[in-house]
């Protein structure tokens, strides 16, 4: 197969085609995804019609782990998850379960795909279990950005790409037109995972950006050991990768001055 943006975006469409649907009781269907969650296991989603709409859930897995690792959702992580789900239009049932619902069938593998980048991001709270609340790594980059007077926009937004999948960023980052320098749709790492790494390629395969946008990701390198190998991955697809231990030498060209 030859090396090319379409192909690449069919193998990663083809690896997400993986899933392994069961039929259960009472209506369910069980969804094995090949997708992992902070534990290492594989993420599951149930699907079923009720009435007239469509529910796709996670069956309160993701927080009931977290909970079980003596994760507590409140403060600052509270927040950070409303924004989570917020962003990929998810909810909070009654039992802990991460949930979406739809109308339309035809629209259940851009559900399935919000509900799945939701899940990922809450996963990710498993990092914080050992740091302070107050200096999660977002709101230390909000701070920064503030404090050194870049344009930004820090609510989260999706991008809907030629798959008609969402893709979604924590900050868009103001493009500098006197100085040449692009827009960067930005998604914030803590720690640089193979999910994180698939998204963000599908990403840049998916979208259709013009020579003023960017792809870009700000990876907490200070506190967690970042593997060269998937940076020079994300470099070989022309996602700009900024090393949040030289964050004043890379943003003083977007500073407003």
């Amino acid at each position: 197969m030859d090396f090319s943006a379409d192909n690449l975006k069919q193998i990663y469409l083809d690896w997400i085609n993986k899933s392994n649907y069961t039929d259960l009781k009472n209506e369910w269907i069980e969804i094995k995804t090949p997708f992992t969650d902070f534990t290492g296991s594989y993420i599951y989603l149930f699907a079923k019609k009720i009435d007239e709409k469509y529910y796709l859930t996670d069956y309160g897995n993701i927080l009931n782990e977290l909970d079980m690792h003596n994760i507590q959702i409140k403060g600052q992580r509270k927040k950070l998850l409303d924004k989570i789900l917020l962003s990929q239009k998810c909810n909070i049932g009654n039992n802990n379960d991460i949930y979406i619902e739809f109308f339309n069938i035809n629209d259940f593998p851009k559900y399935k795909h919000q509900l799945i980048q939701a899940i990922i991001n809450v996963s990710d709270l498993f990092l914080t279990s050992k740091s302070n609340v107050e200096n999660l790594f977002l709101f230390d980059v909000v701070e920064f950005l503030d404090k050194n007077e870049i344009s930004y926009s820090s609510r989260p937004y999706s991008l809907q790409g030629k798959s008609e999948l969402t893709n979604t960023f924590d900050l868009n980052i103001g493009q500098i037109k006197k100085r040449n320098i692009p827009t960067l749709h930005t998604r914030i790492i803590n720690r640089l995972t193979d999910n994180s790494l698939k998204s963000l390629i599908f990403a840049t395969t998916d979208l259709s950006l013009d020579k003023n946008e960017k792809i870009a990701t700000i990876l907490n390198d200070i506190e967690n050991k970042v593997d060269n190998k998937k940076i020079k991955i994300l470099e070989d697809y022309n996602i700009e990768v900024i090393h949040w231990k030289n964050n004043i030498k890379y943003f003083n060209k977007y500073k407003i001055a």
